[in-house]
């Protein structure tokens, strides 16, 4: 929805139509296939992809997906709601590719970036567009057992302490999600900033979702849009990223290369923000 349109595209249903194409013909996957594999399904799975999400969190969503259903009344043929959500998995991972490669990418290069991080043990610092500073930091845990006797039997209990060196797993597992939190809260902080200069005083923010008294909702509508055009259109927030971590820890990979779309039409999208 970043380009004008007379109604609103939908991505999870394309998804899902993708994710259901290419399925395996094993016994698994013709019986999803045969179930229907529906937007709300996928969904979930989705969205936690743009945050970073791994194959077995993929797996870990859609045994819970299945599981609801059947909970709710919904008879599935198989047995094993596991190996069923690691068939989807698989062929979901395979729709984003198709459909979302650019997310994809980007993400893999972020996982790259940290995990040289972590085999360097130099934690990673970055600025957003707000001009706010982040930190990745992520570092092992060392986990120690300590038994306490108490009423003649004894306790057992973990103390969970942090190490001195990075945990690349944690690096890689956070980064793509931090990221995309930070240019969210970037673009909300921006918002909020730029109404305020225009009279705007009453504010209702939670994530992505502007809320304001109605007289005032035309104005966060183009401000939301301006201030977006602004952060992702006149720099490329990759290439800025690429400078900072270059600076930090020397050479790292060039991130992905930019693609044809214009981002000024995010300005005349209806369907950006509404």
């Amino acid at each position: 929805n970043c380009v004008a349109r007379d109604s609103p595209t939908d991505l999870y249903a394309e998804l899902a139509e993708k994710t259901e194409s290419l399925l395996s013909d094993c016994y698994f996957g013709e019986a999803l296939r045969a179930e229907k594999v529906d937007r709300s399904l996928v969904k979930r799975a989705a969205m936690a992809t743009a945050y970073g999400c791994s194959f077995a969190g993929l797996v870990e969503i859609f045994t819970d997906e299945l599981w609801s259903r059947q909970a709710e009344g919904h008879k599935y043929p198989w047995d094993s709601d596991h190996q069923a959500a690691r068939v989807l998995a698989e062929a979901f991972n395979k729709s984003l590719r198709v459909l979302t490669p650019a997310i994809i990418d980007g993400l893999d290069w972020l996982r790259q970036v940290a995990l040289i991080s972590a085999q360097k043990n130099q934690k990673l610092f970055y600025t957003t567009p707000a001009t706010t500073s982040c930190v990745l930091n992520y570092k092992k845990h060392n986990m120690k057992q300590i038994k306490t006797k108490l009423y003649g039997s004894y306790k057992s209990a973990v103390l969970i302490e942090e190490a001195d060196s990075l945990c690349w797993r944690r690096q890689q597992r956070a980064i793509g999600a931090n990221y995309t939190h930070s240019l969210d809260a970037a673009l909300m902080m921006r918002t909020v900033s730029a109404a305020s200069r225009q009279g705007v005083t009453h504010f209702s923010m939670v994530h992505d979702s502007y809320g304001t008294h109605a007289a005032d909702l035309p104005k966060i509508q183009q401000l939301v849009r301006s201030e977006a055009v602004d952060i992702f259109g006149s720099d490329s927030p990759l290439e800025n990223l690429h400078g900072e971590f270059v600076r930090q820890l020397g050479s790292v990979p060039d991130p992905p290369e930019i693609g044809v779309y214009s981002v000024d039409d995010l300005a005349s999208s209806k369907y950006f923000f509404h």
